[in-house]
């Protein structure tokens, strides 16, 4: 293994050399004979490593020898894309040592469960993947717009592409992560339903461990954003409740990260939640003297349904069109519905509680009858206003 490494390093630094040297000894008779000896080099080495991976030595020992000819092919590697060589044959020696590196380091990562993904790619590798991120990066910018999902958003998820495509060092681990997260954002935007893909796109960059600082921030500011309307203590205590439970049961993906130094969304975030509890908490317990304050929901509240006479989807067209005028700000549409439903009785439904996926169906899917039949009642709130106030004209 040492005498195959140590050729590999010879005919690269010779290939370097010649390139800085005219009077270098690589000719094109030394390069067409050592073409052929790298075939036999790359072999002898993959059958090392296979066995050395299931052999009885001790895993310190398997797992040192393996990162350090990790490491010894992408020192190699790096240096023969800034070789010039002058000829046709040592042209096609340095393609040949590249294609032999790059083949020993493939069959490292794909066989070899002691490669190493934590340290630098080497420049070919790096120059692979981002070459096929950037060549998606229209298709993936057209769906995301396609979806109208907010501009600050957008230009988030746009601007950490824009920088990985621009720096030249990247771990493997972050090159696997940046390419599996672009096709995972392609294959959200054909599936996911355009009601509230914002959220939807928020949950699974969260899933995704996206925990870019400028993701991170602008999740913040949802949360606050959502507290805003709610002037009292205790509506703001009961909705950051909503959102510490929605993150305790937020999942995770195992073993990627945008950033291996920072910690994930749901754990910032979650911290950030629980700050501003025990921030209320706190305020509570010092204007009561000290005393401790209840700040949960009361039953009766909790259970009190409000009896209407339309239909499900008369109801969500009738919410629809508030949410649209902006008689209503309700942001994300997904928990207003499900309010709507655990609060509202339409007459045919009896105890039961509506369905919050068939209000957002209907939501999303307003027929001309639904519309017609809306029409017809507001021409009688409008008559309504015209019997108690005059028309007005």
């Amino acid at each position: 293994m040492k005498k195959q490494l140590h050729l590999l390093r010879q005919l690269v630094q010779q290939a370097v050399t010649h390139s800085d040297n005219t009077t270098s000894i690589v000719t094109d008779s030394f390069a067409v004979n050592q073409a052929g000896d790298l075939l036999m080099i790359k072999d002898v080495m993959i059958d090392y490593l296979q066995n050395l991976s299931f052999s009885k030595k001790p895993e310190v020992f398997i797992k040192r020898k393996i990162l350090h000819t990790q490491r010894e092919c992408i020192t190699l590697l790096d240096m023969l894309p800034r070789t010039k060589m002058a000829t046709p044959d040592q042209v096609a020696l340095a393609d040949q040592m590249r294609k032999c590196l790059d083949e020993l380091l493939r069959h490292l990562h794909q066989h070899n469960c002691y490669f190493s993904c934590e340290v630098n790619a080497p420049y070919i590798e790096i120059q692979r993947i981002t070459d096929k991120t950037f060549q998606k990066m229209t298709v993936m910018k057209a769906a995301l717009k396609r979806k109208k999902i907010y501009s600050e958003l957008l230009n988030i998820i746009c601007a950490a592409f824009d920088r990985f495509h621009l720096s030249q060092q990247h771990t493997y681990q972050h090159l696997q992560y940046m390419s599996a997260l672009q096709l995972s954002i392609l294959k959200l935007c054909e599936k996911a339903s355009d009601l509230d893909f914002d959220y939807q796109l928020i949950e699974h960059l969260t899933y995704w461990c996206f925990n870019e600082c400028h993701f991170v921030d602008y999740c913040k500011s949802l949360i606050k954003k959502a507290l805003k309307p709610h002037y009292g203590t205790k509506q703001c205590y009961e909705q950051l409740c909503h959102f510490e439970k929605r993150l305790t049961v937020q999942q995770e993906k195992a073993n990627l990260r945008y950033s291996v130094q920072r910690n994930s969304v749901k754990y910032q975030l979650m911290v950030f939640v629980q700050a501003e509890l025990e921030c209320i908490e706190k305020k509570q317990q010092y204007h009561s003297g000290g005393k401790g304050v209840t700040l949960k929901h009361t039953a009766q509240i909790g259970s009190y349904r409000v009896q209407t006479s339309f239909s499900v989807a008369a109801l969500a067209y009738f919410m629809k069109l508030l949410c649209e005028s902006g008689i209503i700000q309700a942001e994300p549409r997904s928990q207003l519905l499900a309010f709507i439903a655990h609060h509202f009785q339409t007459p045919r439904i009896g105890e039961q509680e509506l369905s919050a996926s068939s209000l957002a169906t209907k939501y999303k899917q307003v027929t001309p009858r639904t519309a017609h039949a809306m029409k017809a009642k507001l021409k009688e709130l409008c008559q309504r206003i015209d019997d108690d106030f005059g028309s007005g004209d």
